[in-house]
């Protein structure tokens, strides 16, 4: 790669930068860098139809549960109510400086941007985080869970804890793991470490595998600009 096409440092990012990033940085250069188009799959504009439909009903519009949400509803019956009893946030979006304090979404020191599905204080230290999910269940949502426990701890310092849950929407399943102080202080170093690779790359190299290529919109056999 030629001087003039290494890539300037970045200035912020987010988990799915991240985890385009750890899964190929290629994939991160052509999407998150360069912005180079994707089509939007059916999966994707269902997920973003139900997050609406969820974030609808947790701010108090209509009485009963959307239709979308009624599988998860009849295997684990009143989550939602009592979402909605709780006063719980939805779709917040968090701006969060390199020193992991709280900025605006859009601001000359926006570092890290998370927008989190509801939050809110479940008992009186402890803050609940929920990301809701379509689809299949992946491993690397430990790695999404671990960050916005991180990010919870440091936007709200005087919550003890922080209880992550996914809640898987299709399978109607809930995974809950606890957050002590201690235990995100320690993954706040591993983040920022993990961010600065990732912002400071400057050739951002495939990384072929048959997991991340499979279905990558960017890969050669699709018209892309990757080589593989």
């Amino acid at each position: 790669m030629k001087k003039s096409e290494r890539l300037k440092p970045r200035k912020s990012w987010s988990y799915s930068q991240w985890s385009n990033y750890h899964s190929c940085p290629a994939k991160y250069k052509f999407a998150n860098v360069m912005k180079l188009p994707q089509p939007q799959s059916p999966a994707a504009e269902r997920g973003n139809n139900i997050h609406k439909k969820a974030e609808q009903y947790l701010l108090g519009k209509g009485k009963s549960i959307p239709d979308e949400l009624k599988n998860f509803e009849n295997s684990i019956p009143g989550k939602f109510e009592y979402l909605r009893e709780l006063e719980i946030i939805p779709e917040e979006k968090w701006g969060i400086t390199e020193d992991w304090k709280e900025t605006e979404w859009v601001a000359d020191d926006t570092w890290l941007r998370a927008i989190t599905d509801a939050h809110g204080y479940n008992y009186e230290d402890e803050l609940l985080v929920i990301d809701f999910k379509t689809g299949r269940k992946y491993a690397g949502h430990k790695d999404q869970e671990s960050l916005y426990a991180t990010a919870a701890m440091e936007l709200y310092p005087e919550a003890e804890v922080a209880r992550v849950e996914f809640w898987y929407l299709d399978q109607g399943e809930i995974v809950s793991t606890l957050y002590h102080r201690k235990r995100t202080t320690a993954l706040r170093k591993e983040w920022t470490a993990f961010a600065n690779r990732t912002l400071t790359d400057p050739i951002c190299a495939p990384l072929p595998s048959f997991d991340s290529c499979r279905w990558c919109p960017f890969k050669k056999e699709n018209g892309g600009p990757c080589p593989y």
